[in-house]
């Protein structure tokens, strides 16, 4: 049987940076998904440092642990930045560090994929 995706916006705003570990989104579902998200770092500049990291939790309940963990430093040439987390069913954690430099203003958007079983004409979606 095929799969196909259903993607939703789970999110979207802007984070004004303040030097400590903010979170951009934190969510569980009742099925196994991943999370989308673009980051926009536009407004880096020179001296401008950033950690972005990854999160999972395992079990319902259960405690973050973390799986991923990039830094960016200063003007960005394509600042358009896309993450894309590994799959969970108990919880998906994206968060955004302001290092050094100014505090600046990351604009972002989340989705949230899942996989959808095609059994002919009905698609199930839970």
């Amino acid at each position: 049987m095929p799969a196909v995706t259903s993607m939703d916006m789970l999110a979207e705003g802007s984070l004004t940076t303040d030097g400590t570990e903010q979170t951009i989104i934190e969510t569980s579902g009742e099925f196994p998904f991943t999370l989308n998200a673009w980051l926009n770092l536009s407004n880096m500049e020179a001296g401008d440092t950033i950690t972005v990291k990854q999160y999972i939790r395992t079990k319902e309940g259960g405690n973050w642990a973390r799986y991923a963990k990039k830094i960016y430093h200063g003007i960005q040439s394509d600042p358009a930045l896309f993450v894309t987390t590994k799959p969970s069913m108990y919880g998906i954690k994206i968060t955004l560090e302001e290092n050094t430099g100014e505090h600046g203003t990351i604009d972002y958007n989340v989705f949230r994929q899942r996989g959808v079983v095609d059994r002919g004409s009905i698609v199930l979606t839970s």
